[in-house]
């Protein structure tokens, strides 16, 4: 088996996948990429055997059928630093891939393909298409809220929730809430869990803004394929709690900030933020926000604020970092915060629209 494979397609490919190979390598073969070239179609596969993510790309001249797997990483990283605008040739021999370009020479071992494990290619019950710009955002709007190795499995992945007229994304992990919906329409509906670590891959995947992609959901996975990757995911088996019975119904105070001047205090704000907590106090009265927060050497950092409010004066405490990761996916320059009492949850939303709305529990301070 010899062939012959531009440098920048093969970085190219191998970029785009490597990161979903098992840094745990439970088994060899998960540390593994397929090379599969069928005349001038080159396509590089990874899996961890939750996550399935192939990149494709088009070579300058039909070859010869080749199937081989090869440690990821290591390619990559060999690739990486040959120079641009070469060919790399590889050249098997026995059970090591030779690999030459100009005068750099390296042995891969190599594993046989027919043990690279592959995600079953099970029938989608719903099928869509829209662009990977409109997806990504509704994933990024909604991922830092999602739980990390929580004991309610169900919590460690993202809801989406596909309504005939709406798709919905909501994280939690059980202190804050992030919800965004994008409009669009659907011949059926379904709800899925997709894991956090595959929300963060289609983060990076997902480039091409304008570019359409075509999203196929059935009960136990995820499948989006677009022009140059395909990607699987396997779905959290669980029930995610009713979100919309989360949100307070009476939230009659209502203040109005700056989003540019309420990040800037609270960054400020959380220079003498306590470590453990994070915890920082809002104070309320007649267009006047006050943050307050202290440390265990009894420091103390205080900001004063410009909104329109026009109730009660109030004074609550959250968590600070919360309100921050909120405000750097907010849009729009101006947001509202909505609350009933002290001891209420809140809502902050854009005044551009409803589009997206992130509830934070109090904290007792």
């Amino acid at each position: 088996m010899q062939f012959l494979l531009p440098r920048d397609l093969l970085t190219a490919c191998l970029h785009r996948v490597v990161g979903v190979l098992d840094r745990r390598q439970t088994l060899p073969i998960l540390g593994h990429v397929l090379l599969h070239i069928q005349g001038d179609e080159l396509a590089v596969t990874a899996t961890d055997s939750e996550i399935e993510l192939v990149a494709y790309a088009k070579l300058p001249d039909a070859q010869e059928a080749v199937d081989i797997t090869l440690p990821g990483r290591k390619l990559y990283d060999i690739c990486r630093v040959l120079p641009e605008g070469s060919m790399v040739e590889m050249k098997l021999s026995q059970q090591l891939m030779q690999i030459r370009c100009g005068r750099s020479r390296f042995s891969l071992q190599t594993l046989p393909a027919a043990d690279f494990p592959s995600l079953e290619d099970l029938p989608a019950q719903v099928e869509l298409s829209l662009q990977q710009g409109l997806f990504r955002s509704l994933l990024e709007q909604t991922q830092f809220a999602v739980a990390q190795q929580d004991v309610r499995y169900f919590l460690n992945g993202l809801l989406l929730d596909l309504q005939k007229e709406m798709l919905v994304a909501v994280g939690s992990d059980g202190h804050r809430l992030a919800l965004a919906q994008l409009p669009l329409s659907a011949a059926s509906a379904i709800r899925i869990l997709l894991p956090r670590r595959g929300v963060l891959e289609l983060i990076k995947l997902l480039g091409n803004d304008e570019a359409s992609m075509n999203l196929a959901l059935s009960p136990a996975h995820l499948q989006i394929k677009s022009a140059d990757f395909h990607f699987t995911s396997r779905l959290i088996d669980g029930q995610f709690p009713d979100y919309r019975g989360f949100f307070p119904r009476q939230l009659d105070k209502v203040v109005t900030v700056a989003n540019a001047d309420l990040k800037q205090a609270l960054s400020r704000a959380a220079i003498l933020a306590s470590d453990k907590v994070k915890a920082i106090r809002f104070e309320l009265t007649e267009n006047l926000l006050t943050l307050t927060t202290t440390n265990q050497e009894h420091e103390e950092a205080q900001e004063s604020l410009t909104v329109d409010y026009a109730g009660p004066a109030l004074s609550t405490g959250f968590n600070l970092s919360y309100f921050l990761d909120v405000l750097t996916v907010l849009k729009g320059e101006q947001l509202r915060i909505q609350l009933a009492d002290a001891d209420s949850s809140i809502v902050i939303e854009s005044t551009l629209d409803n589009q997206a709305s992130y509830l934070i529990m109090p904290l007792r301070i």
